[in-house]
């Protein structure tokens, strides 16, 4: 718990993220005046969802898991700890040879045969070992021989099986990125994260607008860079050439904006952040006129050439318990679909519906629509642990300032960032 500091101090927040408001809330708690500027008309960044006919579908951060301690603790301060809501988890998973199989452990047993089991063992011992050293949501540390490997290259000896019914999944499904753009690393500590998911009445966004809705935040109110003096971060300079100072600044925005916020004065940390590479997101959105059949959560498409790899079905947060679907693609694909309409996009959204989901007519759909974030999930090629780390460590070594892009690809780690940052300003 934050201890209540006597004297009121000022932090600045750039960014009305989960991360920025969570950062705010949290030093509000410790007796901090607060002030969050957010550029955008509307909080909430990548946890982003759409309405329709009072049913609702996620288009950005999907859930939360009952591993994110901090967001959980977010929960339960905003009046959401006896609301979870399960999600749905069976999994239908239509493989590049045309065959359907319902994910389960048994199913999977007899999917990987002797050879792969075995490479899954081995890929347990040699890898997901050691990543469960460390913090799953905390970054303390770069494990080289494994950051420095992408995953699909490290792993191109073991089982045929293994890697087309687990890794390449996992890859697409967790890390959103093709094996072949993923570090070793990155996809092990994905992988070793995993946990029961849960939603809540209106999805992730029902955090992000409660949250909001308590805190003083200032929309269309972009910030230009960040204000140094002898050596300290002091406030920021807003677009109008106006500066609000601060005791601490929290920048809680994506990499690629938070370098074109940091001056000449900290040019290191710049160049670190320029060479964060995100994937945007692309996320159609379709509202049925019916609760699809047999419970699937999760449908999964094996074919790497495909523009989508998975569909979720969101019915758990429609108030009409209809299904409501959304499409995800993986890295490098995103980068296509970005430059698409978002009439093409809905398209090849369609037809990837009538591939995966058994028996889906595209009469079922009673509204459609795109969602695009242009930064969206960072990737992890190799080496970018070792960035991050290095990161962490030059933001650390800054007075006045923190930075809540931790790099992960969920929520938590960036929440997780923000309680650390307000409690090392509560201790400079």
């Amino acid at each position: 718990m934050i201890t209540r500091k006597g004297d009121r101090k000022k932090l600045l927040v750039i960014g009305a993220g989960i991360s920025g408001l969570a950062g705010a809330h949290w030093a509000r708690q410790a007796g901090w005046a607060v002030e969050i500027l957010e550029a955008n008309t509307v909080p909430g960044g990548r946890a982003a969802r759409f309405e329709y006919e009072g049913d609702y579908v996620s288009v950005g951060a999907q859930y939360f898991h009952v591993c994110y301690q901090d967001t959980c603790d977010l929960l339960a301060d905003m009046g959401y700890a006896d609301k979870h809501q399960p999600m749905l988890r069976r999994t239908l998973t239509l493989h590049a040879d045309g065959a359907l199989t319902t994910a389960s452990r048994l199913g999977l047993r007899k999917l990987l045969g002797t050879g792969g089991r075995l490479s899954a063992a081995y890929f347990g011992a040699r890898y997901l070992a050691p990543a469960r050293r460390f913090p799953t949501h905390e970054l303390q540390a770069d494990v080289p021989a494994m950051d420095d490997r992408v995953a699909s290259e490290a792993l191109a000896r073991l089982d045929r099986r293994f890697l087309d019914h687990v890794i390449f999944p996992a890859s697409y499904g967790l890390a959103q990125s093709y094996p072949d753009r993923t570090s070793l690393l990155h996809l092990a500590r994905l992988m070793v994260m995993q946990t029961k998911e849960f939603q809540i009445p209106g999805g992730t966004f029902s955090l992000i607008r409660s949250l909001a809705e308590s805190l003083p935040v200032e929309y269309e109110t972009p910030a230009r860079r960040l204000v140094v003096e002898r050596g300290r971060v002091v406030g920021a300079e807003l677009e109008d050439e106006s500066v609000r100072r601060a005791d601490h600044v929290l920048v809680a925005v994506p990499g690629a904006a938070a370098a074109r916020l940091i001056p000449d004065e900290l040019a290191e940390i710049r160049e670190n952040l320029d060479g964060t590479v995100s994937s945007p997101v692309i996320a159609p959105a379709f509202f049925l006129d019916r609760k699809l059949e047999g419970d699937y959560g999760i449908y999964t498409d094996m074919d790497p050439g495909r523009d989508f790899c998975l569909a979720l079905d969101q019915r758990a947060i429609s108030a009409s318990g209809r299904s409501a679907l959304v499409l995800l693609s993986a890295y490098p694909k995103t980068e296509e679909l970005m430059r698409a309409s978002d009439e093409a996009i809905l398209k090849k959204g369609l037809a990837q519906l009538e591939r995966v989901v058994p028996g889906f007519r595209p009469g079922w759909v009673r509204h459609a629509r795109v969602k695009r974030h242009p930064v969206g999930a960072p990737t992890f090629p190799p080496g970018q642990y070792r960035r991050n780390w290095e990161l962490q460590r030059l933001v650390e070594d800054q007075p006045g300032m923190s930075i809540t892009d931790a790099r992960g690809a969920h929520m938590e780690a960036t929440v997780r960032r923000a309680r650390i940052a307000v409690e090392r300003m509560q201790a400079e």
